[in-house]
This record gives structure tokens, C-alpha cells and sequence, in this order.
């Protein structure tokens, strides 16, 4: 999976919000009318439940560390 890939699937997971339909050059994971979310067709390695995805990014946005 690529980076780019990884960080819009994290951020999918999340909940994060799309780009606003006034940003230009968006992809189709990123844009608001997107429906990449980064989420591979097969996943090598088991991925974290969602709750705890989501706490790890409120920790990192907080700087709660």
C-alpha cells in the first residue's frame, strides 16, 4: 500500500472530512466528491479496530502523548 494510500484510509477511518468543493486538485480520495478511502483490496496485515484508531488520532492531533 502506498503512503498516500495509508493516510487517506487512516484518516477515512476517522471520520476526517473531505476537501471543500472550492479546493482544486484534489484526488478522488480527498475531494468532496471522492470515494477512494485508501482501504487496499487485500490487507497483508491486520489493521487496528476502529475505537482504537480513533484514539491514536486524537492523541496525535492533541499532542497528548
Amino acid at each position: 500500500m502506498l503512503c498516500r494510500d495509508y493516510i487517506i484510509h487512516l484518516l477515512h477511518r476517522v471520520g476526517a472530512q473531505r476537501c471543500g468543493k472550492n479546493v482544486s486538485g484534489c484526488s478522488s480520495g480527498c475531494s468532496s466528491g471522492g470515494t477512494f478511502d485508501g482501504k487496499p483490496k487485500t490487507s497483508p496485515v491486520a489493521t487496528p479496530d476502529d475505537e482504537q484508531t480513533k484514539r491514536n488520532a486524537v492523541t496525535v492531533t492533541t499532542g497528548d502523548i
